[in-house]
């Protein structure tokens, strides 16, 4: 919100609270975000906290709230609309519960892409579900603004990514021992090993071989240390058949 009051940019997150929800009791007024223990196991005769005890609580409390948060408070994606319809000179972008190609298109208005600057519904977030299914999100650019269908296949895009990991590793273990000094510099590098591989571990969602493939991701990456994410990757790759790594990615089966 600018000096003079004029907004430019709002975000309002219909969410759960970090660590809890922020219902309040039925016999309070009050809304509170975590209440510390009031059993007095966590708190001894002279007022000692266990903060290792109350620090896993709150850790539990956050996990609880995160899986609470896909489904509560319900998803109400008609009130974007509704607010684009009333506060047309302003952008709006839908969040949640997309989980295709399919949900985005109805989510979206047909003349998204010549939006421009107007307002109106501009664009839509989705997360868990590319991750989860690379595939079926492929063809994006062709679905929404009629780009050319991709032809990679998966053998070419795991080609192409494990040259990406081999350079990063190398141009991130180069700046990390110029600027660092110490184990910490093979730690970081581990890390970022754990992060690359990640990233194409639902490629082959629904083929065949893809249950072998990501057993052995989670085996090889629990060393880090012994091999690079370009062999990690290349280690897993094996169990997938020729003709799936030789299928489109344009072709997947469908989420369920």
């Amino acid at each position: 919100i600018t000096q003079n009051s004029n907004v430019r940019k709002l975000q309002v997150h219909a969410r759960l609270g970090l660590l809890g929800d922020f219902e309040p009791p039925r016999d309070s007024s009050t809304t509170q975000l975590w209440t510390p223990d009031t059993s007095g196991a966590a708190t001894s005769a002279v007022g000692k906290v266990d903060h290792k005890r109350e620090q896993e609580r709150a850790r539990k409390r956050a996990r609880l709230a995160t899986i609470q948060n896909r489904s509560v408070p319900p998803l109400r994606p008609n009130v974007v609309n509704r607010l684009a319809e009333h506060f047309t000179h302003l952008q709006f972008v839908t969040n949640g519960g997309i989980q295709s190609l399919t949900d985005l298109e109805q989510r979206l208005p047909p003349t998204m892409a010549s939006t421009g600057n107007g307002g109106g519904v501009v664009g839509a977030m989705v997360g868990r579900a590319v991750i989860n299914h690379l595939c079926s999100f492929s063809h994006v650019d062709h679905v929404l603004w009629g780009a050319p269908l991709p032809t990679w296949t998966r053998r070419q895009v795991m080609e192409l990514y494990m040259e990406y990991c081999s350079q990063q590793e190398d141009e991130q273990a180069y700046i990390m021992r110029s600027t660092m000094k110490g184990p910490s510099t093979d730690i970081l590098l581990e890390t970022l090993r754990k992060k690359l591989v990640a990233v194409p571990f639902a490629l082959f969602y629904g083929e065949e071989g893809n249950n072998a493939y990501q057993r052995a991701i989670r085996k090889l990456v629990r060393h880090p240390s012994r091999y690079t994410a370009a062999g990690m990757l290349k280690g897993a790759l094996v169990h997938v058949p020729d003709h799936v790594l030789d299928q489109p990615v344009t072709e997947f089966q469908p989420w369920e």
